[in-house]
């Protein structure tokens, strides 16, 4: 019995391993938004535009942690909380951009940071 359930543990711990390094796709293609810190916009699935996108609204707003006033990108789904800090290629040591995402669905796009 003691071989039996160690070589249960064994396989079933190698199918799970083989599962986890499987990559598992539920989309063809690459989704991909395209933004801009002009707030042009669009959404394509391998290179082609997406008829009938979902809406990506575009505004100014007060950024609720700094309160700067700043474009807002509303995105279509939630994404989660955090910054992506862009340096340019000229000068990669100083970063110029900031895109924050806050509150679910908000793309705060800060640029040419001081």
């Amino acid at each position: 019995m003691k071989l039996f359930r160690k070589s249960f543990l064994v396989a079933g711990s190698a199918g799970m391993l083989t599962m986890l390094a499987t990559p598992a796709f539920a989309q063809k293609g690459d989704y991909v938004i395209n933004i801009d810190e002009y707030g042009h916009n669009s959404q394509t699935t391998n290179s082609v535009p997406v008829p009938n996108a979902p809406p990506i609204f575009v505004g100014v707003q007060a950024e609720p942690m700094s309160g700067l006033t700043t474009l807002v990108y509303r995105l279509p789904w939630v994404v989660p909380a955090g910054d992506v800090f862009i340096t340019e290629s000229t000068n990669p040591v100083v970063y110029s951009d900031l895109l924050r995402f806050s509150n679910g669905t908000n793309l705060f796009v800060f640029s040419d940071l001081p």
